[in-house]
């Protein structure tokens, strides 16, 4: 009988420890809360470290079938208006402009294909350890129902694992646009007083326009004033989007849990940003949660010679993202002071100093010394 894996979440970090746990030879079986799939904030640029763990998945070719396009550079537009072209390509790889529902659908393919299984609308509502089995109590609507598993996989998202902060914070926020003035797999990135916003165009000329922004305690403006905000700030974001059209609702997220290090549980696997949510600048947080699968594969290759996966996993995941959730924490607190960060970024767009800079948040995470999966037919 195949050892039973329950994975609690149906994110890109869900599915990915799905797939990879499924291959491995377990009875994977995801659980997602939703009952069907909605849009989510941001999640659509893929750095070079994403695009890495989609080609050990298999995936890179499919998703480039289903419309995926590189991203080679970044604009970037500082405070002041200086601007900067940034490099998206890694040791090769480039980075890709794809949808995350187009992304989140094949990714569930994937699942099913190699027999792992998707539950939606399936909420955990208490796990207890007996023994070495883990025994999980689901809700489906009126019905309750219990799951024994051998190994658990929490990927529930940036707040399953930390507390929502009570003040102010950092806000995600994001909608998608027809009409900016930018052609399919091109990025920009545009600062402000507050944050931040990236715009990135899909294969089909729709836009996904995406930030970052700084919220005091008690403040509760609508998104379309934060996007009018930035427009006002910045004269280039302005003529990008003076022609776009909104085509569908505003999503937003926050005040976001952002952490300084990985963390860790006793007992289950901790994957995307249940393990860490670092500051979403380079696409950390999807080349996190589609980096689960090759890190769980090494992580299960290393414990047939000894060790528990869960040890082996958790020393992947430092080896990969400490040194990178550290410079993404000092990056935040510099935004978090703008007399401070204006200025500081125009020195950082000169050529010399990006071009030493970017690696930094999108080199491979740790699993390109893993033996690519070939994948099962």
């Amino acid at each position: 009988m195949k050892p039973r894996a329950l994975i609690i979440g149906g994110g890109p970090a869900g599915l990915s420890a799905g797939i990879a746990l499924a291959r491995a030879g377990y009875d994977a079986e995801v659980h997602e809360q939703r009952p069907e799939w909605k849009g989510r904030v941001c999640g659509s640029f893929m750095n070079p470290d994403a695009v890495r763990a989609l080609e050990w998945l298999g995936l890179f070719e499919e998703a480039r079938r289903r419309g995926a396009v590189p991203i080679t550079e970044t604009e970037v537009v500082a405070p002041g208006g200086r601007h900067s072209l940034v490099p998206t390509v890694q040791d090769g790889t480039p980075s890709l402009a794809f949808q995350r529902h187009k992304l989140e659908d094949m990714l569930v393919e994937e699942l099913e294909r190699v027999g792992g299984r998707l539950v939606l609308g399936s909420r955990v509502v208490r796990v207890t350890r007996r023994g070495s089995e883990w025994i999980a109590g689901t809700r489906q609507g009126d019905f309750f129902g219990d799951i024994q598993a051998q190994l658990l996989v929490r990927a529930g998202g940036r707040f399953s694992e930390e507390p929502v902060p009570r003040a102010g914070g950092w806000y995600g926020w994001n909608a998608l646009f027809s009409g900016v003035s930018q052609s399919p797999g091109e990025m920009s990135m545009y600062f402000g007083r507050r944050g931040y916003a990236g715009v990135l165009t899909f294969s089909d000329g729709t836009t996904n326009i995406c930030g970052l922004t700084h919220r005091p305690a008690g403040e509760h403006a609508p998104w379309e004033n934060v996007f009018l905000d930035l427009q006002n700030e910045q004269p280039d974001f302005r003529k990008l989007t003076a022609g776009a059209r909104r085509l569908d609702d505003w999503h937003g997220v926050g005040p976001l849990p952002f952490t300084s290090r990985v963390r860790y549980s006793e007992d289950a696997i901790l994957a995307g940003d249940a393990g860490a949510v670092g500051d979403p600048f380079m696409g950390e947080g999807i080349g996190r949660a589609l980096a689960t699968a090759p890190l769980l594969a090494a992580a299960i290759e290393k414990a047939a010679s000894g060790g528990a996966v869960l040890d082996h996993y958790r020393q992947l995941w430092r080896e990969a993202y400490s040194q990178r959730l550290t410079i993404g924490w000092a990056a935040r607190w510099l935004l978090e002071r703008p007399w401070i960060m204006s200025p500081l970024i125009s020195g950082l767009l000169r050529p010399a100093v990006i071009s030493r800079a970017t690696p930094l948040f999108h080199r491979g995470g740790g699993f390109t010394r893993v033996r690519p999966a070939s994948r099962p037919s």
